[in-house]
């Protein structure tokens, strides 16, 4: 799916809010702190994942589900030699 610029710039907004870890992105204090309405909101919700792919770039294949935990069993899995 192709999104407009305006979905690209949303997702940024949600992104910005995400990565500074000061809200769950469920609740509404998190909606206002990115600047969205709440339909805009809902679809950057509903399309994080492919957003996140059509401005990376790349395709996700934990599709989201990784955690924290995750990315540091990984990075210690390649600094042992490991897959």
């Amino acid at each position: 799916m192709k999104y407009t610029a305006k979905q690209i710039t949303d997702w940024r907004s949600y992104e910005r809010v995400r990565k500074s870890g000061k809200y769950n992105m469920l609740d509404a204090d998190a909606r206002r702190a990115t600047g969205l309405d709440r339909n805009e909101y809902v679809f950057v919700l509903k399309h994080y994942v492919a957003l996140r792919e059509a401005v990376d770039g790349k395709r996700d294949y934990n599709r989201g589900f990784a955690t924290a935990a995750d990315d540091r069993a990984r990075r210690d899995r390649k600094m042992k030699g490991g897959a």
